[in-house]
């Protein structure tokens, strides 16, 4: 038998963990699904239960996620089945990265009892399945696939790097934030044991799949919008960015090219010309307001787009205007970093360190009712869904941002009292602290730089920094027992 497998089923203790995590698990989901009996849904649900439901072949969001919940219907229409499914492969996802802990590192019986609590006892991953969206699934992924560089790292063995490979593709599909994946992937190969020949070997293979699902998309996106682009939700991001700073700075009409000059002078300069002046002070602290607001530059473009167009799908509106904002976004960025800088970059880094709940503060957005998407899809005798209470998540999930923030410096103060005595440390255990030190490095510079910044995307750091710091703690605190000892 394996010895991970021993590990986990033939040691009474852990077998009893195991035994315990899932009885726990289960009356937890009971009794949240008594007290939530439908799922929850927010705008983003019904895009993607609408590719789903049309078989797209891509989608305004990665497509993973809706070609999942196509994959559950040909089971079960429940959305009861798609939450437990996710809840239990999330809880699943985690019980692997808990015993690779244990496994390699051996925590004391007080530090495994509070990661347990951390990962098992927390409402936190009970709301994230509850949703109709790619979260909870891309969290777990991305916990298999970093737990899978943890065994590359510690126990390296050539189909490590196969399975590995397809998990990043799977989560790459499911949420694009898993851009900067490979870099990760990257430094647990080259920290391995394996034969060079297998480490360029691993790393080309990995690159050429999320190549080929990129060329794919891009592919598709062109027979459909006319242009090709790998995330039509890209320029809108990027337009949304630079919508920032541009109140700040006096711009030229000539700075700007074809479209993306219409759009700036028929659009972008009227509005900000007769807007409040509170408005030129919204910040990314406000979230992605210039993609929200129906009467901001970047929906009242679309809406006319969609007037003369008639474009036949969202997807078709939304990647027809999505080359001309992302033209006048990253052409704004390039004529005007410092205010770019200023006006996003850094009160998006404080937004990064206090990310806001957003969604998970309030069930089915406050709202009684969920849109025909969803009743059709899952087969609602109403379009009426209910819940204990629509505010008590918010009340219940308030701690987990300051809690982000905290765990944030805590893993900062952890590695610089260990970085002068790393020798300290067995070299696979630093190696790993490593790769953690630089899946915290890379999320932050993504979140911040390319990404909207809410609660939900960070879940996945969150609880790896959290093992880790626990770990690093639990060291410290054997070294002082030890010293103190002799």
């Amino acid at each position: 038998m394996n010895p991970f497998i021993r590990f986990v089923l033939h040691e009474p203790a852990n077998r009893r963990l195991l035994l315990k995590t899932l009885v726990v698990t289960l009356a937890q989901w009971i009794i949240f699904k008594l007290l939530y009996p439908y799922a929850d849904f927010f705008s983003d649900s019904y895009s993607y239960i609408e590719a789903a439901a049309s078989h797209a072949t891509v989608s305004i969001w990665p497509i993973g996620y809706s070609w999942f919940l196509s994959l559950l219907h040909q089971v079960h229409y429940s959305d009861t089945f798609v939450t437990s499914v996710q809840y239990f492969f999330l809880i699943c996802s985690a019980l692997v990265f808990f015993f690779t802990l244990l496994y390699f590192y051996q925590p004391a019986q007080n530090t495994i009892r509070f990661i347990w609590v951390f990962f098992f006892c927390n409402p936190l991953l009970l709301y994230l399945s509850n949703y109709i969206s790619s979260d909870s699934l891309f969290t777990a992924l991305s916990l298999l696939w970093f737990t899978q560089l943890l065994w590359i790292i510690q126990r390296p063995v050539w189909y490590q790097t196969i399975t590995q490979a397809l998990l990043l593709l799977i989560a790459f599909c499911v949420r694009y934030n898993a851009m900067y994946y490979p870099l990760i992937t990257a430094v647990a190969l080259f920290a391995s044991a394996l034969p060079k020949v297998i480490k360029w070997g691993a790393l080309v293979f990995s690159v050429l799949l999320l190549a080929l699902f990129v060329n794919y998309t891009g592919a598709e996106a062109k027979r459909l919008t006319g242009t090709r682009q790998f995330s039509v939700f890209s320029g809108w991001q990027l337009a949304n960015n630079a919508l920032y700073a541009y109140p700040h700075v006096k711009v030229p009409y000539h700075i700007f090219e074809g479209k993306a000059s219409l759009f700036n002078r028929k659009v972008v300069k009227p509005f900000f010309d007769t807007c409040h002046p509170g408005i030129k002070d919204i910040s990314p602290m406000n979230g992605a307001f210039y993609i929200r607001m129906p009467y901001a530059p970047l929906k009242q473009y679309y809406i006319k787009y969609v007037h003369d167009s008639t474009p036949a799908t969202d997807f078709q509106a939304w990647g027809g205007v999505s080359p001309v904002f992302a033209s006048f976004g990253s052409t704004f960025i390039k004529n005007y970093p410092g205010a770019y800088i200023q006006h996003y970059i850094l009160p998006n880094s404080v937004n990064y360190m206090l990310p806001p709940l957003e969604k998970l503060e309030v069930y089915n957005l406050g709202l009684p009712q969920v849109y025909s998407e969803a009743r059709y899809w899952f087969h609602y005798k109403s379009d009426n869904v209910h819940a204990v209470s629509a505010g008590l998540q918010g009340v219940l999930l308030f701690i987990f941002p300051p809690l982000f923030l905290v765990l944030n410096g805590a893993f900062i103060f952890c590695l610089t009292g260990f970085i002068k005595k790393r020798k300290l440390i067995p070299h696979t255990l630093w190696l790993c602290i490593v790769l953690t030190m630089v899946l915290f490095a890379a999320n932050a510079s993504f979140s911040i730089l390319a990404s909207p910044i809410v609660f939900r995307y960070q879940v996945f750091t969150m609880i790896v920094i959290f093992a880790f710091s626990a770990i690093l703690s639990d060291l410290a605190d054997s070294r002082q027992t030890k010293t103190a000892a002799g």
